[in-house]
């Protein structure tokens, strides 16, 4: 009995995640389905393949950033090769649930000791989450009437963010008691933590950069504060494990939210659409790279060989 709880208990997971797929297929039923490829077929290919490019500049910021997290335990990787573990990583996160797949850098031998690849994978999703609450946060005060209640809104999320700041390092250091391979008195120092938020901030205005540029390619009507709602949206639906890359999820969301901007189902379907195309593309980069990889380990092995015999 006891070897059957896990299986059922992977089971329930994943008939959790087809919740996506089945809203998906539900809502393809209640739209035209002419009316989408009409739609995708108006799409500007200057801005579509400006933000299918963004993907190397996006994943070059996140990949130093882990770079950066993985030097304050001892570990010290190139660029080159941080941003080819980070870019296969971010690939086979936009294939499965909840993104989990984001934590296959952890496993690399050039990272070391599995315990701190997967601490810092920890901690580098973190920083993500994190600085997203935050923006959507943010453009939900923007949303309020009020400007004194406004201001006030934005007092207390600047209090709030000045107390988790404060409190990071107690709350980090009883996280790190469920890896005990690392030596609890080991913190980054502030010159990290200060250059993976500088990090994730150029990070999140590249994204938010990436999305705009969807909306260009379609011509939407809409202004720069629903961008930033429909963004927020997306990005934090995505991370729920109720599906995969955000399919049907996603979707859902952007048809509500758009509809009520002036945009038609059919518009707001192609949105998503080429959100998933985005999510597809760093699945076509980082297959490139998972070939690619193995010839640049070798040549990389071979020239540590001849300095050490030189």
């Amino acid at each position: 009995m006891r070897s059957s709880t896990p299986v059922m208990s992977d089971r329930r997971r994943w008939w959790l995640r087809l919740i996506g797929p089945a809203i998906a297929i539900l809502l393809l039923t209640r739209i035209d389905l002419h009316a989408i490829p009409a739609a995708l077929a108006k799409v500007r290919w200057g801005p579509l393949f400006g933000s299918l490019a963004l993907v190397v500049p996006l994943f070059g910021v996140k990949a130093w950033r882990w770079r950066l997290l993985l030097s304050a335990y001892g570990r010290h990787l190139s660029l080159g090769e941080a941003f080819e573990l980070y870019m296969i990583s971010a690939g086979a996160g936009a294939l499965t649930p909840g993104a989990a797949g984001d934590f296959w850098k952890s496993f690399s031998p050039s990272v070391g000791e599995r315990s701190v690849g997967l601490w810092t994978s920890f901690l580098d999703r973190l920083y993500d989450v994190a600085f997203l609450a935050i923006f959507g946060a943010a453009v939900a005060i923007g949303w309020i009437a009020s400007r004194e209640r406004r201001i006030e809104a934005l007092a207390a999320l600047v209090v709030a963010c000045v107390a988790v700041w404060l409190s990071r390092r107690p709350v980090l250091r009883r996280l790190g008691r469920l890896v005990p391979a690392i030596p609890l008195d080991r913190r980054a120092s502030r010159r990290n933590e200060l250059g993976a938020c500088a990090a994730t901030l150029v990070a999140l205005m590249i994204a938010i950069m990436r999305f705009w540029l969807l909306v260009r390619a379609l011509d939407l009507p809409l202004r720069w504060v629903q961008i930033l709602v429909a963004f927020t949206l997306t990005s934090g639906v995505t991370a729920l494990p109720l599906s995969v890359a955000g399919v049907g999820t996603r979707d859902l969301l952007l048809l509500g939210y758009l509809q009520s901007c002036g945009v038609s189902a059919a518009e707001a379907i192609a949105l998503s659409s080429l959100c998933l195309l985005l999510f597809l593309w760093n699945g076509v980069v980082a297959l490139f790279l998972w070939v690619a990889a193995p010839l640049t380990l070798r040549s990389t092995a071979r020239q540590q060989a001849i300095r050490k015999t030189g």
